[in-house]
């Protein structure tokens, strides 16, 4: 109401070293909106906001803001679990982190796969899940160009780029495990996807999902339970059956 009203918005800087600056917001519709320009010392910084209305009623920390400066030319926040070739990513909300398949060369410079966790809260980066030794071929993280979100909030999909063995994962979120949905064989009778690039679940089933693949230009619908592929679109099939 109108006692109530703010009056002065004050900003509060603090520095990785412990200075303590202060600033006075300005304002051109009486606080409905309001900007000021603050400085920031390298490293960690902590902006506290506080209120204040025409009768020196204050709300001490109405908002606080973590902000971090750096060079651009430095890795952000750290040089650890660096990126080396992403081609996607996907928001898991349950756990407030992006996971972003990367590819990369292991120790005897063939070709492997990870997943990389990002801390929306803190930007760092760790390894969810990779590809080693005893890594079944059919399993591999390798060539993983798309990954989505499944309908269940514990599990994604990936959808893998391999012209002799393309396929689509499912990984569980929690554990890192995964399991193979559907497979494409070389010289299968079933419609195929080779080398996937998008995959999304089917929002009037829970138990489909649909792949497009680049090589063979077929848009199918796959049965998480069975594996089974019908053609919804192809540029060799034409159109397929569609929805059930």
């Amino acid at each position: 109401d109108d006692y109530s009203a703010i009056a002065s918005v004050t900003l509060t800087v603090e520095g990785e070293s412990g200075s303590i600056q202060t600033y006075t917001a300005e304002t051109e519709n009486a606080f409905e909106g309001w900007s000021k320009t603050v400085s920031l010392e390298p490293g960690d910084n902590q902006i506290r906001v506080s209120a204040e209305d025409a009768q020196g009623n204050a709300i001490e920390e109405a908002d606080v803001v973590q902000v971090r400066r750096q060079p651009f030319a430095e890795s952000f926040p750290d040089n650890e679990v660096p990126f080396t070739d992403i081609q996607d990513m996907t928001f898991d909300e349950k756990r407030g982190r992006l996971l972003v398949p990367d590819q990369f060369k292991n120790a005897e410079g063939e070709s492997s796969g990870q997943i990389i966790s990002i801390d929306l809260e803190t930007s760092e980066r760790a390894v969810f899940a990779t590809d080693d030794a005893s890594t079944e071929e059919d399993h591999a993280l390798a060539y993983t160009y798309s990954m989505t979100m499944g309908v269940e909030e514990d599990r994604a999909l990936l959808g893998v780029d391999s012209s002799y063995l393309a396929r689509v994962l499912a990984i569980d979120l929690e554990t890192g495990e995964r399991s193979v949905i559907s497979q494409s064989d070389p010289g299968s009778e079933e419609p195929t996807h080779d080398s996937v690039v998008s995959v999304e679940p089917d929002p009037k089933s829970d138990k489909h999902i649909f792949t497009m693949s680049r090589r063979d230009g077929n848009l199918l619908r796959i049965n998480m339970s069975t594996g089974e592929r019908t053609v919804v679109s192809s540029s060799d099939y034409g159109v397929g059956t569609g929805d059930d």
